[in-house]
């Protein structure tokens, strides 16, 4: 996505990916943040199912 400059495109699709992996658990929930912060440079930014806010 990066290489053909679509992460603009894609950023909410993104949020999403990280927001319904948050009750996974094993680390999976870490590691899709981190990538999410690798190529965007901030936090995603969402309220799970739970009522939980992430910022």
């Amino acid at each position: 996505m990066q290489k053909n400059n679509l992460l603009d495109d894609f950023k909410l699709r993104c949020v999403d990916c990280v927001k319904y992996a948050s009750p996974c658990g094993y680390g999976f929930t870490d590691e899709i943040a981190k990538i999410f912060y690798e190529y965007y440079g901030e936090s995603a930014k969402f309220t799970n199912k739970y009522g939980d806010k992430y910022e």
